[in-house]
């Protein structure tokens, strides 16, 4: 297990390897994790009024051989997007949603990976929590590690996997 410099409660770290080393990152500990049968996966400190961590992957292919930061503009439609440190394209989006008459926020975090020529993954990760927590300590700390998460996380190709 790894240590991250910050808050206290995610020092202990266990690394994931989502669906065989698609996309490897680390995460607290004591967060819970499931998946769904159709490879979507959470993560989630157990009890009341705690975030969420989504993760899910998207493999598409292009006819055309393109450069990542061409791909990037089709694929985040002229959205902004940052460069990772590792030379990959990210998006970050935040979106307020009702769901059962509660308001959330809901962040997401995509960033495309170039597998091989013309073949792409988008890998996508969100952080969900209450809209009227969103100022809490403990969300705020959530948030900034689950964005260290995404930021650290190791993106292999396919040639890697």
């Amino acid at each position: 297990m790894k240590k991250f410099d910050e808050p206290r409660e995610f020092h202990l770290m266990k690394t994931i390897h989502y669906q065989r080393g698609l996309v490897s990152f680390e995460i607290p500990s004591h967060w819970c994790e499931d998946a769904d049968a159709a490879g979507s996966a959470r993560f989630y400190a157990d009890g009341d009024d705690t975030g969420t961590m989504r993760l899910n992957t998207l493999t598409f292919e292009r006819e055309q051989l393109q450069a990542v930061e061409e791909t990037a503009r089709e694929v985040f439609r002229g959205q902004a997007y940052e460069m990772l440190p590792g030379g990959l394209p990210m998006r970050h989006v935040l979106t307020t949603e009702n769901e059962g008459g509660e308001w959330l926020h809901v962040h997401r975090w995509d960033v495309l990976v170039a597998v091989s020529p013309g073949h792409w993954r988008l890998v996508c990760f969100g952080y969900t929590g209450l809209a009227s927590a969103a100022e809490e300590p403990r969300m705020q700390e959530e948030l900034r590690f689950v964005e260290h998460a995404v930021r650290t996380a190791r993106y292999p190709s396919a040639q890697q996997v």
